[in-house]
């Protein structure tokens, strides 16, 4: 139900805890650069993870399928957001997406129906795959957005509003508040 992995870790290799339905919680130390392909797909009762920023990559479907994931970081040094990463994470409502990512792969956030925020810090638009912020409707099979509210910088909104892909979101871009 919990791990937490000794700071002696490095790498968490691809498939390592996929399907793993009742771990609920994991702590992952500071020395871990990498998560790979598939590593918690399928965690259905993980809530909470707290990703460090010594991560530099995580793979694709790393955390597809966590159904009850409401809480993760990104971290500062991830370049990609990699294909289906929190596909199917129906719980996840508000995510950050640090100004270090570049690409966001097509399904990232695919079926994540309570997304309701998105905030991204990078002032360059990362380059957006096909239905990122989409989900399937179950009656009829098609995909329709999740219409997420997409806060980015002040002096980039326009900039999004135009660029490819996130055009499709034009309407739910606005400048993120200030406090």
């Amino acid at each position: 139900k919990n791990i937490d992995i000794p700071a002696s870790v490095t790498h968490i290799y691809g498939n390592a805890f996929a399907a793993c339905t009742s771990l609920a919680s994991i702590t992952i130390p500071n020395s871990v650069i990498y998560i790979g392909d598939n590593a918690f797909y399928g965690c259905a009762n993980l809530e909470n993870v707290t990703l460090p920023n010594s991560i530099t990559n995580i793979g694709y479907n790393a955390f597809k399928d966590c159904l009850r994931l409401t809480n993760i970081n990104i971290p500062n040094n991830i370049a990609i957001i990699d294909f289906s990463l929190f596909q199917g994470c129906y719980r996840l409502a508000n995510i950050t997406i640090p100004g270090s990512v570049t690409v966001i792969r097509s399904n990232a956030f695919f079926d994540c129906y309570r997304l309701k925020s998105v905030t991204i810090e990078n002032n360059t638009p990362p380059k957006l795959g096909l239905y990122a912020f989409y989900y399937e409707d179950e009656d009829d099979g098609k995909y329709y957005s999740l219409n997420p509210t997409i806060y980015v910088p002040s002096e980039s909104v326009d900039t999004y509003k135009a660029a490819s892909g996130w055009s499709n979101y034009a309407s739910e871009i606005q400048a993120i508040p200030t406090e």
